[in-house]
């Protein structure tokens, strides 16, 4: 890419007539203003994609951090769940139990 900056660069002043040697100071100031701001340009943009690619990652290994979250908490749901069930099983027999006492004690009564 900056290569190719400096050839479109280079052509647009041969093509106007005037090398950068030869060009008149204010004009040879400006190409070399602009030069310096591509190359920081450049700069600015390598750093950027960098930043991209960390975030990318960071990105990523959040998302395979909720992903392992998501997976413990469907297991620790899933257990108690299945706790909660056993003690309604237990309660529920324990209801039953009582009943039925209560209607003995209750034919016993009558």
């Amino acid at each position: 890419m900056k290569s190719k900056g400096k050839n479109i660069m280079s052509l647009a002043i041969q093509q106007a007539g005037v090398g950068l040697t030869g060009a008149h100071p204010g004009v040879r100031r400006e190409i070399l203003e602009l030069k310096g701001i591509v190359e920081r340009l450049q700069v600015e943009y390598a750093k950027a994609a960098r930043k991209v690619v960390t975030l990318e990652e960071h990105c990523s290994a959040l998302k395979n951090a909720f992903n392992s979250l998501s997976e413990v908490v469907i297991e620790e749901l899933d257990t108690l769940r299945d706790e909660s069930t056993i003690k309604f099983e237990q309660l529920f027999a324990k209801c039953s139990n009582h009943e039925e006492t209560l209607e003995t004690v209750a034919g016993e009564i009558r």
